[in-house]
């Protein structure tokens, strides 16, 4: 699949739809990223939504080995860390502009809620949307469809914070590390555990350093 197609892939069914929160713009970041980076490692991203962004860096990464005529075996692994259950609070480390739009959003009411799906979001009972909530089954089923080798998806569930303390959980060695957490305590987490393994000429990207304080405070 090329590049463009991608895109339309993720963009193209109309508002509501989407399956990445970011633009085409970070998603072409994201796809020439897994292209151009050392590829001795694995490709990781914190915090996938609905999987879209980790869809296109996984069309990428099969670009990227058809065109190089090499056999599927040689695609890396992708990680991908989510809660898998929306948004954690921000925290005091924060800025209050996060805190606010949490606020508004209210997530904290609808955790425990019954789900079920509208226009391609995802809502509570009562009719609210929870707030960057893509459910694991959603998500894998969403990877699935790229033809990625599901022995080549690690779905790591819960907040970094926690999940990241796993040596399990760890790539030995990582060529794109993408963060998507946008709090300060999950991406400092992510720095201090991920990035240490991040090889030479690997790719690191902080999707929302210029858009929350957490994120470039971390």
């Amino acid at each position: 699949m090329r590049q463009a197609q991608a895109l339309e892939k993720i963009h193209g069914k109309g508002r509501g739809q989407t399956l990445s929160m970011v633009g085409n713009e970070k998603l072409v970041d994201a796809w020439n990223a897994v292209v151009t980076a050392n590829n001795t490692g694995d490709i990781v991203e914190c915090g996938v939504y609905k999987g879209g962004t980790s869809m296109v860096m996984a069309w990428a990464e099969i670009h990227r080995v058809h065109h190089r005529k090499t056999s599927k075996a040689a695609l890396r692994t992708l990680w991908l860390f989510d809660t898998y259950g929306g948004m954690p609070a921000p925290t005091k480390e924060d800025d209050d502009r996060a805190v606010a739009k949490w606020n508004r959003i209210n997530v904290t009411h609808n955790l425990d809620s019954r789900e079920y799906q509208q226009g391609g979001q995802f809502l509570d009972k009562g009719g609210k949307k929870r707030w960057n909530w893509g459910p694991q089954e959603l998500v894998r089923s969403n990877m699935l469809s790229t033809g990625y080798p599901a022995k080549k998806l690690r779905f790591i569930k819960g907040k970094v914070e926690e999940t990241l303390i796993d040596p399990a959980n760890l790539p030995t060695r990582i060529s794109v590390l993408r963060l998507d957490t946008d709090w300060f305590t999950s991406t400092k987490m992510e720095l201090e555990v991920l990035y240490p393994r991040l090889v030479p000429g690997g790719v690191l990207i902080i999707d929302d350093y210029c858009t929350w304080g957490g994120a470039r405070k971390a």
